[in-house]
């Protein structure tokens, strides 16, 4: 009867601390991202009741990592904790060793990584188009007369910052506009004595109207580049429907299974990357946070950081292979899994002095 008990002492234990890093992290996501939202409706960019519907399906994007890392860092401190106060050592006396460990934390991954599934193959494309649709509503509703005279503004579904002097008596036009467009060394940029907004007929479209001023384009550093002025220019400002675009992170998981294009084949293996990384990372966690009672129980969690952002990273540069095609396809990411996957084995000789034979027998014991 005693093992049971500790299971669940065990699992209570990881479960209270997956929650509580998983919380702090959202905390300081949405925190981060609240201020940034709020800057935009500072400058005119966004309107303030868009902000908590974006802060809401904007963060779903995120989550899945803050899942895989709560998860991770969860399994380190439970095992830390057990070094610590050297309750490891009462565990292995009763005959519960790496193996049964291995069997008690792999359900628990295993059920982060079922919520990972669910996340990549429905959610996080849900809350993709949501965030679209709000990104379109934001630009439909930019107008001119919330833009703040001596802030740059970013003008939204365009690569266009602007800046505005002042306005004229009305308060209808703005005045001493500075314009630009492009990045790189493609950099455009017009000024103007004045800019007022213009729409068409039905209201689908919207315009700048520029007045009196000069353009220079070209490389900026360099002596290349085109001068000139103009007396009027009208500059179309990008509505919601021309930033409607089929955006990857958009699609169905089942819309990904299509072997002909590498864009998509690359996004699934991504989507795909969270779960199993999950199930890797909780074999890695065992022998990482074996440590001695003197170091206590955070005492190999910037190894395991470390190692998470080697592995991260590593997944991030592979997607990037497959999809400029440096990367065949039928290797995909499941390079990077086996590399760390093949970490484990050794790390058990290495910390605990458990051979891969003898565990993987006593785990599917």
């Amino acid at each position: 009867m005693q093992i049971p008990i500790i299971h669940r002492y065990l699992l209570k234990d990881v479960i209270g601390n997956f929650l509580a890093i998983l919380l702090v992290l959202l905390l300081i996501l949405l925190g981060g991202v609240f201020v940034k939202l709020l800057g935009k409706v500072a400058d005119g960019s966004i309107e303030f009741d868009l902000v908590f519907p974006l802060l809401l399906w904007g963060s779903v994007s995120s989550l899945t990592t803050l899942l895989v890392v709560s998860a991770f860092l969860a399994i380190l401190l439970t095992m830390g904790t057990l070094y610590r106060n050297s309750e490891i050592h009462a565990l292995r006396t009763m005959g519960m060793g790496d193996a049964a460990l291995v069997r008690l934390f792999l359900p628990f991954g295993l059920v982060v990584a079922l919520v990972l599934v669910l996340l990549a193959a429905w959610v996080s494309p849900h809350a993709a188009v949501q965030t679209q649709a709000l990104r379109q509503e934001a630009v439909s509703r930019f107008d001119l007369s919330a833009i703040v005279p001596g802030r740059f503004i970013s003008l939204p579904g365009a690569d266009r910052v602007i800046l505005a002097g002042g306005r004229d008596a009305s308060a209808a036009a703005l005045t001493d506009i500075v314009l630009f467009s492009g990045r790189g060394n493609n950099l455009k940029i017009m000024t103007a004595s004045t800019a007022t907004q213009l729409d068409d007929d039905e209201g689908k479209a919207r315009f700048l109207d520029l007045n009196n001023g000069n353009f220079y384009q070209g490389a900026p550093g360099s002596n290349r580049y085109i001068a000139g002025s103009y007396a009027r220019s009208r500059i179309n400002v990008p509505g919601a429907a021309s930033v409607t675009r089929l955006r990857l992170k958009m699609l169905p998981i089942g819309q990904l299974l299509d072997a002909s294009d590498r864009a998509k084949l690359a996004e699934l293996h991504w989507r795909l990357s969270f779960p199993f990384s999950m199930m890797v990372l909780t074999l890695l966690a065992i022998p990482l946070s074996h440590t001695s009672p003197r170091k206590g129980r955070f005492g190999r969690v910037a190894i395991a950081i470390l190692l998470y952002v080697l592995y991260a990273n590593l997944l991030g540069l592979g997607k990037n292979w497959l999809e400029s095609g440096v990367m065949p396809v039928w290797l995909g990411l499941w390079w990077v899994h086996g590399i760390f996957l093949l970490l484990f084995p050794v790390l058990m000789v290495r910390y605990s002095g458990s051979r891969l034979p003898r565990l993987l027998r006593k785990a599917t014991a």
